[in-house]
């Protein structure tokens, strides 16, 4: 894995699941630091992962200083609204130009998307602007932030793309049987494992799951029972 922190942006990092990546990053932008990681870093990757995952599927997102910033995608637009919580007016409106980008990038976010802003003081609302501007230039598919309307909300229009993490949340078949499978993965020692599931996820299994069934290294046993929970692996 290769990891490279901006050190213009604080916080900021990109992760890359390969080792050839890293000679050519070298080569392009011998500016930006490396840290290589080998095996023993499996399990670090593992859970950002699950966290990032976690985190784009969840409509409540915990902000520096004590603020909330609910996302609530809908069929016209994506809403983004913003709560200071436990926190200040001040702290939210730092932490929140970060936040909304990245969670418009990680959940690949498409279309139209209105922030509710609370109202701020001019200059606090130009700081605002300044550093959303700043923080949506990270995104490569160039999120054009429109101004706000005459309610108040600050309007961005994203390209659609492919369909983010929210999308594969909504077929929890699929999520669950996935989930199983890796952790088949990461447990080598498993010589024939077994895995519980329902009739439901069999059948995503030998269907339009086959193929990451089929990429494991081993024959896994479908134990298939109509009072299983989500796929488990039998110990």
């Amino acid at each position: 894995a290769w990891r490279a922190g901006l050190r213009d942006v604080e916080g900021a990092d990109c992760l890359f699941d390969n080792g050839g990546l890293a000679a050519r990053i070298a080569v392009q932008e011998p500016h930006l630091p490396q840290d290589l990681v080998g095996p023993d870093g499996a399990g670090d990757f593992d859970a950002l992962w699950d966290r990032m995952i976690d985190e784009s599927t969840r409509s409540d997102i915990p902000l520096a200083g004590g603020g909330v910033m609910w996302v609530e995608p809908t069929r016209a637009l994506t809403a983004i609204d913003l709560d200071s919580g436990s926190g200040d007016l001040a702290a939210l409106l730092s932490a929140a130009p970060q936040a909304i980008a990245r969670q418009l990038r990680i959940r690949q976010t498409g279309g139209l998307v209105a922030v509710d802003v609370p109202r701020a003081s001019p200059a606090a609302g130009r700081g605002f602007d300044e550093a959303l501007e700043h923080a949506l230039a990270r995104d490569p598919r160039s999120p054009e932030r429109i101004g706000r309307s005459r309610g108040g909300m600050t309007e961005i229009r994203i390209a659609h793309g492919r369909p983010g993490p929210a999308m594969w949340a909504a077929d929890r078949v699929a999520v669950d049987a996935l989930a199983a499978l890796r952790a088949i993965s990461l447990r080598p020692q498993l010589a024939s494992p077994r895995l519980e599931c329902r009739p439901d996820t069999a059948d995503w299994l030998r269907g339009p799951g086959a193929a990451a069934l089929a990429s494991l290294d081993r024959k896994v046993e479908l134990v298939v029972s109509s009072e299983a929970g989500p796929a488990t692996l039998i110990d």
